[in-house]
């Protein structure tokens, strides 16, 4: 439950922010170390970051890119 809160966080922190490529990038690093580490903790982070990726990813090809959500009209 803990990984899917801060997923969902991360993945709104980058879009809105502006820095989806910085938790892509953050994330292509953190998932190999916490798989081959194989710490609770870290496990937990890499999979937050895992679907942090997949809903940015979501996010792109729904819209066509990567706008804010302030662009298109949610906030």
């Amino acid at each position: 439950a803990a990984a899917v809160l801060l997923g969902f966080t991360l993945f709104t922190n980058a879009i809105e922010g502006g820095t989806w490529w910085l938790a892509l990038a953050a994330g292509a690093v953190l998932v190999p170390w916490a798989l081959w580490r194989r710490r609770p903790v870290l496990l937990a982070c890499a999979a937050a970051f895992a679907l942090a990726a997949l809903l940015i990813g979501v996010w792109a090809v729904w819209h066509g890119g990567l706008p804010q959500f302030s662009e298109v009209g949610l906030i």
